[in-house]
């Protein structure tokens, strides 16, 4: 939660890249929303997940439902343990 805070701190810099910190913040929110998910809380998951959606919709990215989010995060995830 740390660093969210911090991202979303930062969004108010005039000199920040907008877009690069929704798209960090957006990732954020959907890796915390699958942790949720393993752990059981299946609502805090949720909830993530639509603050993850909103963000990725106000970047532009055209498919953000939570199964293709999902997808994200888990092939981020093959990609680092590679």
């Amino acid at each position: 939660m740390g660093l969210l805070n911090f991202l979303q701190t930062t969004e108010g810099l005039k000199r920040a890249n907008h877009k690069s910190l929704n798209l960090t913040i957006a990732y954020t929110y959907a890796r915390l929303a699958v942790v949720e998910d393993v752990a059981g809380n299946l609502n805090q998951s949720h909830d993530y997940f639509l603050k993850a959606q909103e963000r990725f919709k106000t970047a532009g990215l055209k498919d953000y439902s939570e199964a293709h989010l999902r997808g994200l995060i888990a092939k981020a995830d093959k990609t680092a343990t590679q």
